[in-house]
């Protein structure tokens, strides 16, 4: 409880952020067979 209010600058927003911009994209992306394909609009979203 301590360190919650020590470290409040610290957060995992930024990783749920990439989570849910994953989730979309694999809803957008329903029906892809090429994994490849997949993984590489993964990656052009992150940057």
């Amino acid at each position: 409880m301590l360190n919650a209010l020590e470290y409040r600058h610290i957060s995992n927003g930024p990783t749920e952020d990439f989570n849910n911009k994953i989730k979309v994209l694999k809803r957008i992306s329903y029906g892809v067979l090429n994994f490849k394909y997949f993984r590489n609009r993964i990656l052009m979203a992150m940057a």
